[in-house]
């Protein structure tokens, strides 16, 4: 396999129009590079440069990195208390659960937390969850994580001049995950905060009254908080993005009745999230 330099913003590639900061000579430059053989200084760049997001501040664009997410990134374990609605650094002392209606394309359950310090996340974010269904044997879960501002008022992230946006930037989405709970068997590995493999190769419905862990990875990005801005995270059945196409059909759940998340105790549920070392900010 071919080893070749990538732009990363919030996670993902990006091509952007020639009045930004990636002109059109740096696309031809790579392509030239990889699909002609000419030998220019395209492999001189960094092998990664990426894009934090900071909506509501300043967006670094373009800090070269030598691989992602970067080798001094540390995971950080949030415990979700389902008595309050918050995630913590210390497990909760009691178990609690917290239900939403599945089937509605509405109801959610949320858990939040409040930076103290400057904190920048970057890399795949993990969600381990003790889940139920009540009224069905199998669960669709969709995850969104949002940024929030003091005032917990989200703030969403733009991407300046997107191509096709039809203005001048388009909305992000970012930290989506979802799973399937009759799919939740991994192979085996390591623990969070690796990332879960899940098979595929069978189902395994749910009994009634049974509560089982899951592991839901959240697509890889990079931002910064603020001290007193948060982090929340939502839980639903239906999925919470907009579509691309409005002529797209929704997507099919197996979801009824209500779903349980459980937390505290033997019920670990949790968000692992890569804190880039603040000395290095």
């Amino acid at each position: 396999m071919m080893a070749c330099n990538t732009l990363i913003c919030s996670g993902r590639v990006t091509v952007e129009r020639k009045d930004n900061d990636v002109t059109t000579e740096d696309l031809k430059r790579f392509f030239d590079c990889y699909l002609k053989g000419v030998e220019n200084d395209w492999k001189k760049t960094p092998r990664v440069r990426m894009s934090v997001l900071d909506p509501g501040g300043e967006d670094i664009v373009h800090r070269p990195e030598n691989e992602f997410p970067p080798a001094r990134t540390r995971y950080r374990r949030l415990f979700l208390d389902a008595e309050n609605g918050r995630m913590t650094s210390d497990p909760p002392a009691n178990t609690a659960s917290v239900r939403y209606r599945s089937d509605d394309d509405r109801s959610t359950t949320a858990f939040t937390i409040t930076f103290s310090e400057e904190t920048e996340i970057t890399g795949h974010m993990v969600l381990h969850l003790w889940v139920e269904a009540d009224g069905a044997d199998d669960m669709d879960l969709f995850v969104v994580a949002e940024k929030l501002d003091k005032d917990a008022d989200r703030l969403q992230p733009i991407v300046k001049g997107a191509p096709f946006s039809g203005f001048d930037g388009a909305p992000v989405e970012w930290g989506t995950g979802r799973l399937r709970v009759s799919h939740r068997r991994c192979a085996a590995s390591q623990p969070p905060p690796a990332l879960p493999f899940h098979l595929h190769t069978g189902e395994q419905r749910l009994h009634p009254g049974e509560i089982v862990p899951v592991e839901i990875e959240l697509c890889p990005m990079s931002m910064r908080w603020h001290a007193g801005q948060k982090l929340r995270v939502l839980i639903a059945g239906y999925n919470m993005e907009k579509p691309q196409f409005e002529e797209l059909p929704p997507i099919r759940t197996r979801n009824r009745g209500t779903h349980i998340i459980h937390t505290g105790g033997k019920y670990d549920s949790s968000l692992w999230v890569p804190v880039t070392a603040r000395a290095l900010l």
